[in-house]
């Protein structure tokens, strides 16, 4: 005979409710007991948890793995999982999303080839992004934490503070390397971002229009800044870099000057006339710029009411005259990692200039609410990435020099940073307080 319960009161379905009296005690009624009450049928052991984490693949990766492991075993061979599903960001950048059994704790995303560094994932960070090469040639990362769903939020800009300019540029490159079959990416270094050495790279997708011969490639772009550090047009085969086109060289560029624009392979910039925001470059029209006619009369000299308006058009100025170094750059951000071991009040982080105008002085610092894995070089854990939480503060441009503090406590066991250089490490190591700069 048999007895039944339900798992809401499996307490009352005692065994018991078969009498024994009415069977012949031939067998042991013990034996069925313990088998009608089987607490294995829901098997809490099946429940996987699972953790998910995005990617931004600023680098251009054409594959993206992640490769997760703990102690006891992996996700998969090297070099992982590979990603598919994918997104755009507010920048063009892909973004993919990943899924991995929350037992492993140390993830690496690579591409077969490059690779991050060992990441300690932390199920609070919405996401990661490389940032630069270390002295192993691994792809140091930065993270991002999002608000919500804001699925489209870029982890190297505040939202808040994106802006709805869009640009277009083109590019004629090389013929070989059109004939080679290269990819051409677009490279933007950020001046005023909040991190200055951060590149945004887009992809350049192939028109059917054509100059002297050559096929002409295009992008089209939104940003939240106005002026670049550099700007490069670059040739990649596969994950190989093969050459680039810098743009206005060693000097700061608005991203407005090349709006519309044709860059050609020497780095030239040629003005054409755009028609509804597309350019015909089977019929092209060079713009003039006013500055080339030679006045007959000095300005000055003529009267207004006599002035023929169509002869000096101060108002068809041609957009390059525009210099971007009109808005002189008074200051710059710096950019402080502390390493998150560190029991100092976090508040009280400064960075101490000198060497300009106005002299000596302490900037204040001000949370990213970002983290970034970096290594600061052999000499420490064994060239191992840290976990430093990132902030910003502005210094005067024309500094000399300057140093991270706390209160009395001065990170100065390494030096002190230059004024080419914008960002600083800083740690305890030995007793000692260090800082790394870049």
């Amino acid at each position: 005979e048999v007895g039944s319960w339900t798992e809401t009161v499996a307490t009352t379905a005692a065994p018991t409710t078969v009498a024994p009296t009415t069977e012949k005690p031939t067998e042991a009624p013990t034996t069925v007991a313990p088998t009608t009450a089987e607490p294995t049928t829901v098997a809490p052991t099946t429940v996987v948890n699972n953790n998910t984490v995005k990617f931004t693949n600023n680098k251009g990766w054409s594959k993206v793995y992640l490769y997760a492991w703990n102690d006891d075993g992996s996700n998969a061979e090297w070099p992982g999982v590979e990603l598919t599903v994918k997104s755009t960001n507010d920048l063009g950048e892909e973004q993919f999303t990943a899924t991995f059994d929350a037992k492993y704790t140390t993830i690496i995303f690579n591409n077969g080839s490059e690779q991050t560094v060992n990441i300690d994932y932390d199920n609070k960070v919405t996401g990661y992004y490389p940032t630069e090469k270390n002295t192993d040639g691994k792809w140091e990362v930065g993270s991002w934490t999002e608000s919500g769903e804001a699925t489209t939020a870029a982890p190297t800009v505040a939202p808040t503070t994106k802006a709805s300019a869009e640009y277009t540029y083109y590019f004629a490159p090389k013929a070989d390397d059109v004939t080679a079959g290269y990819t051409f990416k677009l490279n933007l270094n950020d001046e005023a971002g909040t991190d200055p050495e951060f590149w945004h790279q887009f992809t350049m997708e192939k028109t059917d229009e054509t100059v002297d011969g050559v096929a002409v490639y295009k992008v089209t772009f939104t940003a939240d800044y106005t002026n670049v550090n550099a700007i490069q047009f670059q040739s990649w085969s596969n994950d190989d870099w093969k050459g680039e086109v810098d743009v206005n060289k060693g000097k700061k560029t608005a991203l407005a000057d090349l709006n519309g624009k044709l860059v050609k392979a020497d780095g030239s910039v040629n003005e054409y006339k755009v028609d509804n925001g597309e350019v015909d470059f089977n019929d092209i029209v060079e713009t003039t710029a006013p500055a080339t006619a030679e006045p007959t009369e000095a300005p000055t000299t003529v009267a207004p009411t006599t002035a023929e308006p169509t002869t000096v058009a101060p108002t068809t100025a041609a957009p390059t005259t525009a210099e971007p170094t009109t808005v002189a750059p008074t200051t710059k951000t710096i950019s402080l990692g502390v390493i998150e071991y560190l029991n100092l009040n976090a508040g009280s982080y400064q960075v101490h200039y000198w060497g300009g105008k106005d002299g000596d002085g302490d900037a204040n610092v001000t949370s990213t609410g970002k983290t970034e894995q970096k290594s600061v070089g052999s000499s420490y854990w064994s060239n191992a990435a840290q976990k430093f939480n990132m902030y910003t503060a502005t210094i005067p441009n024309d500094v000399t020099g300057f140093c991270i503090r706390n209160g009395n406590t001065w990170f100065t066991a390494d030096g002190d940073g230059s004024a080419t250089q914008t960002k600083a490490y800083v740690f305890e190591y030995g007793g000692n307080y260090h800082a790394v700069y870049a």
